[in-house]
């Protein structure tokens, strides 16, 4: 009976230790652009109407610098907007992991040649080397590797550069997005209730009375 007793406590003490630990990880979402379907109100994953350009964008996104000034134009990265551009996705704490998401539209790297990426100015080859059929939109999720989330928590932002470079496709942007959990680079003092402290107490008795039945069966 005493030894059911002091496991009984033993886990009681583990729980309590547990409870005291706080769950430090807040998953994030960071979009750039409204998500409306290239301006034309079609859903993810469909086709164009039509190829015939278009410029669709609000005046806010219009005057933006953050890359909203690409989304909802047929062709992006053309008169009337710039031939590159940035994305910067600011944040605080630190990124445990995360995935970069683009909704594109008419994208033909392999017929018309890529476009060039950079996360954090490290050269991403191959990352946009998409064909989709001609007018169809695709939501792509890339995924950060450890030196991509290590690049961007010493700038404390991830910052996507797109540029046209050699490329003579034309294409369409919806929205761009950065998702993942966020650890907060200052981790606070955690202070044990005194519930904690009476379990740890009762847990150190267990350990005591265990210890002691042992003895006294052998």
């Amino acid at each position: 009976m005493v030894r059911t007793f002091s496991r009984c406590i033993l886990l009681a003490s583990a729980l309590a230790i547990a409870s005291a630990t706080p769950a430090l990880a807040t998953p994030i979402t960071i979009t750039i652009g409204d998500n409306d379907g290239f301006g034309l109100g079609i859903g993810d994953n469909a086709t164009l109407p039509g190829l015939d350009p278009f410029n669709l964008r609000s005046a806010a996104e219009a005057a933006a610098t953050d890359g909203r000034q690409q989304t909802d134009i047929y062709s992006a990265l053309n008169t009337p907007v710039a031939t590159s551009f940035e994305l910067v996705f600011a944040f605080s704490g630190l990124l445990t992991d995360a995935a970069f998401e683009v909704d594109f539209a008419d994208l033909q790297a392999l017929g018309f040649g890529q476009l060039g990426v950079t996360f954090n100015g490290v050269t991403q080859p191959f990352l946009f080397n998409i064909q989709l059929a001609s007018g169809a939109t695709s939501v792509r999720s890339f995924t950060l590797n450890a030196a991509a989330l290590a690049n961007a928590n010493a700038a404390g932002q991830f910052v996507v550069g797109i540029s046209r470079g050699s490329s003579a496709d034309a294409l369409a942007f919806d929205y761009f997005k950065l998702s993942g959990n966020l650890l907060d680079s200052q981790i606070p003092e955690v202070v044990p209730e005194p519930g904690t402290f009476v379990l740890l107490g009762l847990g150190l008795v267990g350990l005591a009375l265990r210890r002691r039945n042992s003895s006294s069966n052998n």
